[in-house]
C-alpha cells in the first residue's frame, strides 16, 4: 500500500472529510488505496484550528481515484474532437461561492462536449494555482485511534521511501529485511508502506467523515 506524508492541518482535514483534493506540483501514475500520513510539524502552529492535529501518525485511508491537471479555463478540443480524445480538468469556479469542479470532455449524442461534478469546498485546503495537479480522493476513511509510524533508514539508505509501524522493536523493517534488499519500489513521491503498517491499518476502526 502507498501513502502520502501532508503537513498538519491538511492531512486532518482530508480525515475529517474537509478536504478531498490534494493539490501538488507533480503527478503519479498510481491509483488505489492511500494512506494519510501527518507530517512531524504543522504549516503553522501559531494559527489555531478547530480540530486535533497529531503529528507523525497515519490519520486516514483514502482511494486515489485521478490525478487530473489544473487549469484557468477549459481547453478548446475542436468540433472533430472524438470519444477517445477524453480527458479531464480542475479548475476552480468564483461565479457565486467559489468551489472547485472537475471537469470531463466526451461525445454526447455525437457532440462533443464538457460537463462538470459538484463543485467541492476545496478551495481553503489547496494551491489550485493553473499548471498544478489536483489529486482526486475518494471513500476517505479515519482511523480512530491514529497509528504512529516513522521512515525506515535502512530503505532510505536504498534510495526509496518506506514507513513501518513504530513499534519501538527491533525487528527490521519487512520492506527491506533490514539488509538492503529492495523488495518494492516506490512511486514518485509516495512511499511504500510495510507489511506490518498495511495490516495495522486493515486492523484499525475506521469511520467515514462527517465533514458538518
Amino acid at each position: 500500500m502507498r501513502g502520502l506524508t501532508l503537513i498538519q492541518p491538511w492531512a486532518s482535514a482530508i480525515a475529517m472529510g474537509l478536504k478531498t483534493i490534494e493539490t501538488r506540483s507533480w503527478r503519479t501514475p498510481y491509483r488505489g488505496r492511500l494512506l494519510i500520513h501527518a507530517g512531524k510539524k504543522n504549516a503553522d502552529p501559531t494559527k489555531p484550528v478547530e480540530f486535533d492535529c497529531p503529528l507523525g501518525v497515519i490519520v486516514a485511508v483514502a482511494d486515489l481515484m485521478d490525478v487530473v491537471p489544473i487549469v484557468d479555463k477549459l481547453p478548446f478540443l475542436g468540433v472533430d474532437a472524438r470519444a477517445e480524445d477524453h480527458t479531464r480538468c480542475a479548475m476552480v469556479d468564483s461565479e457565486f461561492e467559489p468551489c472547485v469542479r472537475v471537469w470531463t470532455f466526451g461525445v454526447v449524442a455525437g457532440n462533443p462536449c464538457w460537463w462538470s461534478s459538484e463543485g467541492t469546498q476545496d478551495v481553503p485546503w489547496g494551491d489550485f494555482t493553473p499548471g498544478r495537479y489536483a489529486w482526486l480522493l475518494k471513500n476517505t476513511q479515519a482511523l480512530l485511534e491514529p497509528l504512529r509510524s516513522y521512515s525506515c533508514p535502512e530503505c532510505q539508505g536504498l534510495g526509496k521511501r518506506a514507513f513501518r509501524l513504530d513499534t519501538r522493536s527491533d525487528r527490521p523493517c519487512q520492506s527491506c529485511n533490514g539488509k538492503g534488499q529492495r523488495q518494492v519500489r516506490g512511486a514518485l513521491g509516495l512511499w511504500t508502506a510495510s507489511p506490518d503498517l498495511t495490516a495495522a491499518v486493515m486492523r484499525s476502526d475506521l469511520a467515514v467523515p462527517d465533514p458538518r
